[in-house]
């Protein structure tokens, strides 16, 4: 995974090993465009957003691809929504939990952790998902 997040902020060969990590491309492609690390906590019955990061090529308002991490935060709840949970949760750094509050619709639980649930939920896959 080195090779693929060279440059990238984070190091994800550290991603908890308990987390399957996902990669986003764009139709026809082999550049990733990001990468998001999930965990299936059945016990809780939610899955946890250990990480998600977009690409460099994609950062900030002049990037390449518009919406990469609310795709990846949208896999998250495909995938919970397929294993009959309501809800996705993650921890948000200080600075992005507005962001994410507008973008997401993600609700704040305490001072950085965040779920998406119901309603959000279920938007978010049809924002990312829907056919054609």
């Amino acid at each position: 995974i080195n090779n693929l997040t060279k440059n990238w902020k984070f190091d994800w060969s550290r991603v908890d090993e308990k987390a399957d990590i996902y990669g986003l491309y764009v139709d026809g492609s082999k550049k990733l465009q990001g990468l998001v690390a999930l965990e299936d906590r059945p016990d809780e019955q939610t899955i946890y957003v250990n990480l998600v990061e977009s690409s460099p090529a994609n950062y900030g308002k002049n990037g390449a691809y518009k919406g990469v991490g609310g795709h990846l935060f949208a896999e998250a709840c495909k995938q919970a929504k397929e294993k009959g949970y309501d809800y996705i949760y993650f921890d948000a750094k200080t600075a992005l939990v507005e962001y994410y509050r507008k973008e997401l619709n993600a609700v704040p639980i305490s001072r950085q952790r965040m779920l998406i649930e119901g309603e959000n939920l279920d938007a978010l896959i049809e924002r990312y998902y829907k056919e054609g």
